[in-house]
């Protein structure tokens, strides 16, 4: 009886890139998340249920997009951001902010606050392609952006969606520490993900076998 094994492995390019947006329904625009764009340090912390993003475990997230409208000038400011995987779903659940030691620091650098825009026609504001993509787990991503430096001089709005108690919360670094948390509108996100592309065939794998027979 002759038996074959192979490891039928995938190329590190054999993805196919998508945008998904999360959710895909705006309700409002308003100020929070991903960050507050008028104070010189802020933490934004959201929960990406896996009910939002209808991508599946295995993709890589690549790019976070968030779009919105500011009537000011453009500007940057430093960004780190981490994400983990996790079962929680609702940030009530949990006191005070994430450690950072328990995630991943997917992305840290300068980012530019787009201008232009208005409530009426958002665009797309702020992009952070992740230094390294990273692995959806199936569940629940946590993500934790940290914004500091330059200050605009008015409040730039962001798409956001409802649970405002629910999935995220900001809060900015005052004198003495950090202010009280707020829990936020959840900003919609466009996620750029990519995803593992198809395995070879069952007619390949034979077409393998009839080869290697030969």
């Amino acid at each position: 009886m002759l038996i074959l094994s192979y490891d039928i492995a995938m190329a590190d390019d054999e993805y196919a890139y998508k945008e998904v947006i999360a959710p895909n329904e705006v309700y409002s625009v308003g100020i929070g998340t991903p960050l507050i764009a008028t104070k010189p340090c802020t933490h934004a912390e959201m929960l990406y249920k896996q009910e939002y993003m209808n991508i599946y475990r295995g993709d890589l997230v690549t790019q976070l997009t968030y779009k919105g409208y500011n009537l000011g000038e453009a500007f940057t400011r430093h960004f780190v951001v981490w994400m983990a995987n996790t079962q929680q779903r609702d940030i009530r659940d949990q006191y005070g902010m994430t450690p950072s030691e328990s995630m991943t620091k997917v992305f840290e650098g300068d980012c530019t606050i787009a201008a232009g825009g208005s409530a009426d026609e958002c665009i797309p504001l702020l992009t952070i392609t992740l230094d390294q993509p990273f692995e959806y787990g199936g569940y629940t991503i946590r993500v934790v952006i940290e914004s500091s430096g330059v200050t605009a001089a008015q409040e730039v709005f962001f798409e956001q969606y409802r649970f405002r108690w629910q999935s995220c919360y900001a809060t900015a670094e005052e004198l003495g520490g950090w202010s009280q948390s707020d829990y936020a509108q959840f900003p919609i996100t466009t996620l750029t993900v990519a995803t593992p592309g198809q395995r070879l065939s069952y007619i390949q794998v034979c077409q393998m076998i009839t080869e290697t027979i030969r």
